[in-house]
């Protein structure tokens, strides 16, 4: 309860001085009644402001934060692969070529050099050698460390083990020695594992499997 003891000095009537001093208490209790009516109103709104007082962002959708995740995810690995450099091809360099002499007995070896060097470059120059028919091709390509030694890993298309096949046992070494050689020293490298699709050669003289290393007439 509220006691409202009104005194005046006789200038005004004791019903006046009442009346004034009602209203001065009424505009009082409606001022304290705002300053509460706010603070509730701070206090309801609080879960949904920050400390600034402005409304938060609304959360991410499920869908915008997987397509966020998506295109961080594909920078990523924009960026490796820029670092990365490719397995199969290395910068400019010297190509070093077997190729079988007009004796048959032997190599002629034969230093070029090209822009880029990949197993497509050698490959191609060994058939425009006329060392292996134009229709072999590359099927995959390696280059392993072993410990201390380098290792290359070759797969060409079949039709390279058949055209072994046809030939005799002296022209089969001289043109798989120019495949393994060619590469061993472009790359150097210590040892080559060469298949034809996806299978160790055998050609009836011999089975080309496991590591080959540098062969020599």
């Amino acid at each position: 309860s509220l006691t409202l003891e009104v005194t005046t000095d006789g200038s005004i009537s004791a019903e006046n001085a009442v009346a004034k001093a009602a209203s001065i208490m009424i505009s009082y209790l409606n001022y304290f009644q705002d300053i509460a009516t706010d603070a509730k109103v701070n206090d309801a709104l609080a879960p949904f402001t920050n400390a600034d007082g402005e409304e938060p962002e609304e959360p991410a959708e499920p869908e915008e934060i997987l397509e966020e995740n998506v295109q961080e995810e594909a920078e990523e690995e924009n960026a490796e692969s820029a670092e990365t450099p490719v397995e199969e091809a290395q910068e400019g360099g010297i190509i070093v070529l077997y190729v079988p002499n007009d004796n048959a007995d032997g190599w002629d070896i034969c230093e070029s050099e090209i822009s880029q060097i990949s197993p497509d470059a050698i490959i191609g120059q060994l058939v425009g050698a006329g060392v292996i028919v134009d229709s072999v091709t590359v099927q995959s390509f390696a280059e392993e460390a072993e410990g201390a030694s380098l290792i290359l890993k070759l797969d060409l298309s079949e039709n390279f083990a058949e055209g072994l096949r046809s030939m005799g046992s002296a022209g089969e070494i001289l043109v798989m020695g120019a495949v393994v050689n060619s590469f061993l020293d472009t790359y150097g490298a210590d040892g080559i594992q060469i298949t034809a699709g996806g299978n160790a050669i055998e050609t009836g003289h011999t089975i080309y499997e496991g590591t080959l290393s540098h062969m020599s007439e």
